[in-house]
């Protein structure tokens, strides 16, 4: 039955296949372009503090970091390697979507299936990512309302990936192709800024309160529900979506990544983990069954 619905897929007249792939490659790459300038630009805009500071100020139990010592320079506490990493690994796997998707429009011999359909799922992925790039500007004014609202802006973020996702439903796609390129880059960036929205919005409540503007201390414990209540939601949404990567970030920066794991953590570990087998299995069962 997938395999007569795949075939059944509405082509479309060569040249308007070439002209919609030839653009979704063009607007991920812009996205990806547009971010990076939002990244490396930061020094152009006056701020009091860095990201890494309000970060580190504001760090839940849940955050990426580094453990702290009297030596460690009070500017890199909280300092991760999994924010270069994520951002890295997601950015580079688009650029080589886009790249592929340029040599899938220049090929005359091939068919292109729903390629109206993957110009804009594209689309809102690249506005995930130009959201994703005002993210650094908003968040670094560092206060409340701020923090609020840049808590918003990941969400819709995520929500414009989830959206591309349900539009294309890229692993049902014929072939591997799409599957492994702008199927597995959308789910990593849409878990990403699902994660990244729980660590914004766990640093706006804490704004809130003085008390909770300093550093957590070893033994303090805090308010779980936030983070397992967006670790639930993506254990779901990788099974229903599917998105195999949605809950990936929220075991790999936990347990790689995370110095102090208190003991609901853990429970963040297993649902991430779940999400992410659970995911993969939902995909594996919809392509060959």
């Amino acid at each position: 039955m997938k395999k007569v619905i795949m075939d059944e897929e509405l082509e479309v007249n060569a040249d308007e296949g070439v002209v919609a792939v030839g653009s979704a490659a063009g607007v991920l790459f812009a996205g990806c372009v547009i971010l990076l300038v939002f990244a490396f630009g930061q020094g152009l805009f006056a701020f009091q503090e860095t990201i890494l500071e309000i970060a580190s100020r504001l760090r839940r139990e849940w955050s990426p970091g580094r453990e702290e010592t009297p030596l460690l320079d009070p500017g890199k506490r909280g300092e991760s390697p999994v924010y270069a990493l994520a951002w890295g690994t997601i950015l580079t796997w688009l650029v080589a979507t886009a790249v592929w998707l340029f040599v899938l429009a220049i090929d005359d011999g091939l068919r292109f299936y729903r390629s109206d359909r993957l110009f804009m799922s594209s689309l809102y992925v690249a506005c995930a990512l130009v959201l994703s790039g005002l993210w650094t500007l908003v968040f670094r004014f560092g206060t409340t309302c701020y923090l609020w609202m840049a808590t918003l802006m990941l969400l819709f973020g995520h929500g414009l990936c989830v959206a591309a996702e349900q539009l294309l439903n890229p692993f049902s796609y014929p072939g591997v192709g799409i599957p492994l390129t702008w199927g597995v880059s959308v789910s990593f960036l849409s878990g990403w800024l699902l994660f990244g929205a729980s660590l914004n919005y766990g640093m706006a409540v804490a704004s809130m309160s003085a008390r909770e503007t300093m550093p957590a201390q070893p033994n303090e414990r805090r308010c779980s529900i936030p983070v397992l209540v967006f670790a639930l939601y993506a254990l779901i949404g990788s099974i229903a979506y599917p998105s195999p990567a949605f809950s990936f970030w929220f075991f790999f920066s936990i347990v790689f990544f995370t110095p102090r794991k208190h003991a609901f953590l853990w429970w963040v570990v297993g649902m991430g983990v779940v999400g992410v087998l659970g995911g993969v299995l939902r995909v594996l069962l919809e392509r060959f069954l």
